[in-house]
């Protein structure tokens, strides 16, 4: 039984495709961040400057900054690089007739993913302090987290029929689908759906919900 487990375990991402990743990784995430920053500018200043802060991520050593980010974080969640890309494409000139006829986010749904979200960050933290009876984090790179995750993710779809990738669930899928082909960032389940920034980001988000609640 322990050698059929081991042998779908999922394995560690390609050592040649971690450079790149954590580039394009960190340049999404850069740039959707600049572009929410900077929402006051003009369209054509604000994508220039976009496009400034994503070339910027590109140079490599200590001249630029994704070295120091990769230092100090690592590799950003593939779910925080698709929930920054979708921020991005959202508001390009590109995604108006793409996005138009279709329904806006449902919020209350959202709002359950991230506080799933957050409640798995404040249990991982337990177990990183090894204050939990059992090892969350090492079951990340079981072949059950992933599938429990997707599954997760297509229960909007199948009792609600969310449609597209803007939805929570729609993200959590293509993040899962990402890391079942590629293993990124470190072949860990939970290192693919949730990072620091990402987890704290999500605190803030469920602040807003419930202030516009009230």
């Amino acid at each position: 039984m322990t050698a059929v487990w081991n042998a779908w375990a999922p394995g560690l991402p390609s050592l040649a495709l971690l450079p790149w990743a954590m580039h394009l990784g960190w340049g999404i995430v850069m740039a959707a961040l600049f572009n929410h920053l900077l929402y006051n500018q003009e369209g054509v200043a604000r994508q220039r400057m976009v496009w400034a802060v994503a070339v910027v991520a590109c140079i490599p050593g200590l001249w630029g900054p994704v070295y120091w980010l990769g230092l100090a974080f690592q590799t950003p969640s593939v779910l925080a690089v698709v929930w920054a890309g979708q921020h991005l494409y959202s508001r390009w000139p590109i995604a108006a007739w793409t996005l138009k006829s279709r329904p806006a986010q449902r919020s209350a749904v959202n709002g359950v993913f991230a506080v799933l979200g957050v409640v798995l960050g404040w249990i991982l933290l337990l177990d990183t302090l090894a204050l939990l009876p059992f090892q969350l984090y090492a079951m990340g790179f079981s072949p059950w987290g992933a599938v429990v995750a997707l599954l997760l993710g297509l229960l909007p779809w199948i009792f609600q029929g969310m449609p597209g990738l803007r939805s929570a669930g729609g993200m959590v899928v293509l993040a899962v689908l990402v890391f079942t082909l590629l293993r990124l960032p470190t072949g860990n389940m939970w290192d693919a759906l949730l990072d620091p920034w990402l987890w704290v980001a999500l605190h803030f988000y469920l602040a807003r919900l419930a202030l516009r609640g009230r």
